[in-house]
């Protein structure tokens, strides 16, 4: 250290001594750093908070076909089922689609939150659900936090590619014509 000294003054350099405190430099990456990490974390805390949103809507969706499948009920004595032409994803133009509108609703059915024509979220509507008996049940095939899925109880079913009944929203409605 002393020979750096001397060579620094031989220079015309001046050497600092020993200073509290930081540099701007050392201030402004911890500035930085802090900025990173506080927007990857309000970043994730609003994709979550949308999640849940669209779970949400997603159950609030079901429930309303639901009560249209119910009314349906009523007046036929029974739900739709495929030889009907009820089975099939609620919310693209077919299946229950075409069985309950324009009778039962003056608007088209809902589609899943993040669109129709979605591979991995979309509602299902089966008329011959297996659950110890022959029931009609409706679906999402599958939300996107597992803490608001619901598999009412039963598993099985037929035509539900891709769905699980830990992941997905599932509404039993009742029996089924069959």
């Amino acid at each position: 250290m002393l020979k750096t000294k001397k060579l620094c003054k031989s220079a015309g350099w001046q050497t600092r001594g020993r200073q509290k405190g930081f540099t701007l430099l050392e201030i402004l990456i911890t500035i930085l750093i802090i900025g990173i990490v506080t927007t990857a974390i309000i970043v994730y805390i609003a994709g979550s908070v949308k999640k849940n949103t669209r779970d949400k809507q997603r159950m609030q969706e079901l429930n309303q076909i639901a009560k249209l499948l119910d009314i349906y009920y009523i007046d036929n004595g029974c739900y739709p089922t495929e030889a009907s032409g009820g089975n099939g994803i609620v919310g693209e133009g077919a299946g229950i689609d075409s069985v309950l509108f324009p009778g039962y609703t003056s608007t088209s059915l809902p589609h899943d939150p993040l669109g129709p024509g979605d591979a991995t979220y979309r509602y299902y509507y089966d008329g011959r659900h297996i659950c110890g008996t022959w029931k009609a049940a409706i679906y999402a095939i599958k939300m996107e936090d597992s803490s608001n899925a619901e598999s009412a109880g039963c598993t099985g079913g037929e035509g539900r590619e891709g769905f699980s009944p830990d992941e997905g929203y599932t509404i039993i409605l009742g029996d089924s014509c069959g």
